[in-house]
């Protein structure tokens, strides 16, 4: 009677030895550095560059710009923007409702995340208390305006009313 008693090595269990912990350990830790660095050159790469101007300057001026918040408030004076046929039209109306007309206006409008789309904006007075941009129609998409308005009746250079406002242009 013949037995064999040879054992394969498919039917050996298989051992951890300390070449798999450290293969793991270094395969574990490079896709962890490979991500963490892919994240830093998405990151580094896709920043606009908009930041604050003059940010320290702007803080230390804090109670100012608080104090002209304040005046515009007690002065009541609404603007309403909107888009008609992708040009931005402001209606502006005094604490009673009434129109104000003769207003000076300093405006500009840009892309929200990016600021190389930024252009000045002047606007036209056609009727009492509204005001027509005077640009080409913007682009489709979502827009920032920023306009200062002024009564040229006061010699005072803060602006009576500021309208920081975000435009959605559909086409």
């Amino acid at each position: 009677m013949t037995t064999s008693a040879s054992v394969t090595m498919a039917d050996a269990p298989r051992r951890l030895t300390g070449w798999h912990v450290l293969g793991a350990l270094v395969a574990f830790f490079g896709i962890t550095i490979a991500v963490n660095v892919a994240f830093i050159y998405f990151a580094v790469t896709t920043f606009s560059g908009v930041e604050t101007e003059n940010a320290y300057k702007r803080g230390v001026a804090y109670n100012q710009q608080y104090e002209v918040v304040r005046r515009e408030a007690a002065l009541g004076w609404q603007g309403t923007l909107a888009v008609e046929g992708g040009v931005p039209v402001l209606t502006l109306v005094d604490k009673s409702g009434r129109p104000l007309s003769g207003m000076h206006l300093a405006a500009k409008v840009g892309r929200p995340s990016v600021d190389r789309f930024d252009r000045p904006l002047a606007f036209r007075e056609p009727a009492a208390g509204r005001y027509i941009a005077e640009t080409a129609p913007l682009a489709a998409g979502a827009w920032m305006a920023v306009i200062e308005v002024r009564d040229p009746s006061k010699r005072s250079g803060d602006p009576s009313l500021r309208i920081k406002e975000r435009l959605w242009v559909s086409r």
